[in-house]
């Protein structure tokens, strides 16, 4: 038997996005599954997952991928944008969207424009 190790992981992860390239969504799903069962700390198996279940419209499930990604990578934008654009497709109003992103989107500028001001 194979052992697997990081870098066999890393191979899934890119097995899956080669499906979810070519529209192979369920087979993209399953590897990134997989991905995620070498690696559960894998942000982007997440945010794959997400995004994959997104285009199936399997809305509630890419959010708590999402979620789990943005758990192991609090400050990435990227997620949270994602998170906004999943929510957007559910329906939810911008309240909803300014709480998840905007907010977050604005900290991270004004942040920026402190560190901008020390130098």
């Amino acid at each position: 038997r194979l052992k697997m190790s990081k870098y066999n992981q890393n191979i899934v992860f890119n097995l899956a996005a080669a499906h979810a390239d070519i529209r192979e969504i369920d087979l993209g799903i399953r590897m990134a599954h997989y991905s995620l069962s070498l690696n559960r700390s894998h942000v982007r198996s997440w945010h794959l997952l997400a995004l994959l279940l997104t285009s199936q419209k399997k809305y509630e499930n890419a959010i708590k991928a999402i979620d789990d990604a943005i758990i192991l990578d609090t400050a990435n934008l990227r997620l949270r944008l994602t998170k906004a654009r999943i929510l957007s497709k559910m329906g939810f109003g911008i309240t909803r969207l300014h709480n998840t992103t905007f907010s977050f989107a604005m900290y991270l500028i004004m942040e920026s424009i402190a560190q901008q001001n020390i130098s």
